[in-house]
């Protein structure tokens, strides 16, 4: 969280403007070269990465997207957000919320959301 190499994002903001996380991505590994690349001929390749990154098109090819483990059918979620609260039970809960609370601030969990902090 603290090194200038590391990219936070909050899928909740990308799900809301995911041309401006795409483009946030691309400045971060390489604002010289690579913001100019999806942008060049009228977007062409912004638009491509939008379009094959899209749930429709994860939904369409599912085995691109999921992991290759035997016994296990590969799919792609909802994509909406809040999800986590219909999987996991009250104590695995507690548990996640246990370690965030030793992990970070009560300044760092307020920028990820209330949803993490207690």
């Amino acid at each position: 969280k603290d090194d200038s190499n590391m990219l936070f994002l909050k899928y909740e903001e990308g799900r809301k403007d995911t041309r401006k996380y795409i483009l946030q991505i691309a400045e971060f590994l390489d604002n010289d070269v690579y913001p100019a690349r999806l942008l060049a001929d009228d977007e062409k390749i912004l638009k491509l990465v939008l379009e094959h990154s899209s749930l429709e098109a994860m939904k369409q090819h599912p085995r691109r997207w999921c992991s290759d483990r035997t016994g296990y059918k590969p799919f792609i979620r909802k994509g909406s957000t809040g999800g986590w609260d219909e999987l996991l039970t009250e104590d695995q809960e507690e548990l996640i919320q246990k370690r965030l609370d030793e992990v970070f601030t009560k300044e760092e969990l307020e920028f990820l959301g209330e949803q993490y902090h207690s």
